[in-house]
């Protein structure tokens, strides 16, 4: 069952002592007010979510190129990089940098875990001359191993949609796109439109969306769960008070 992911904050990072490397760039980002930098689960991990902001925080910083596994085909082990000359790097110039940026990546990873499993995986990449890790392996030990997928996953989905409510088609909409974000499964246009049809309590809104359908099979138009849920919110706004149903209430 996911849960609300856990926020880490740039204090946080600004009070580790261990990392003083990122803590400027830190003072940058923000100008010392709090901000969630990345987040983690405590239980499920949600790549949707976490993956996005990672790549973000990693453009940010301009170390992206420690999550792109083709920049580390020359990496340099850490005696490598210990007898490297910073003032005159020549030709070493390009394995200082990705060593640099994976180091301040992996830092980055590291502080946004809570639980030992998220710590566990980033260990794995640590060697006896790779100190730091892999910020591009733990990337993807993430996604492999707390990424829910195939069936059970489907199901799971499937269950907690289940248990939204239609009333504000706006609502609705940012309830789905929120569940849905949660697991690696995906849903197609028709699924959600059918979704809505079956949640929905107006006959007139149930209309809509299975004309929406109808078209869209006959080619007439596209598939697109967005915008009959925005064609029901704008009726739903001419309204002034309306129920469960969709009717305009009586006052």
């Amino acid at each position: 069952m996911p849960v609300k992911p856990h926020r880490i904050d740039v204090t946080l990072i600004h009070s580790n002592i261990s990392c003083p490397d990122i803590m400027k760039d830190c003072d940058l980002l923000n100008n010392d007010e709090p901000s969630t930098l990345l987040r983690v689960s405590e239980a499920d991990f949600v790549p949707q979510k976490f993956s996005p902001q990672v790549v973000a925080v990693a453009s940010i910083l301009e170390v992206e190129d420690a999550l792109d596994k083709s920049k580390f085909t020359d990496f340099p082990t850490d005696s490598e990089y210990d007898g490297f000359d910073k003032s005159n790097p020549g030709a070493n110039a390009d394995k200082i940098k990705i060593y640099a940026k994976n180091k301040r990546m992996c830092a980055l990873l590291t502080l946004a875990q809570t639980t030992s499993h998220g710590l566990a995986v980033i260990n794995k990449t640590k060697t006896s001359d790779c100190k730091y890790g892999r910020a591009d392996k733990i990337m993807k030990s993430l996604k492999t191993k707390y990424s829910p997928k195939d069936t059970g996953a489907k199901i799971e989905l499937e269950l907690a949609l289940d248990k939204l409510q239609f009333k504000f088609a706006n609502d609705f909409y940012n309830q789905v796109m929120a569940t849905t974000s949660m697991y690696s499964v995906t849903m197609t246009e028709e699924e959600l439109c059918t979704l809505a049809a079956k949640k929905c309590r107006s006959a007139m809104y149930v209309k809509m969306i299975l004309d929406h359908i109808r078209h869209a099979h006959a080619g007439m138009s596209t598939m697109d769960f967005e915008k009959i849920m925005d064609d029901i919110t704008e009726i739903q706004r001419t309204s002034k008070s309306f129920g469960d149903d969709g009717r305009k209430q009586e006052k």
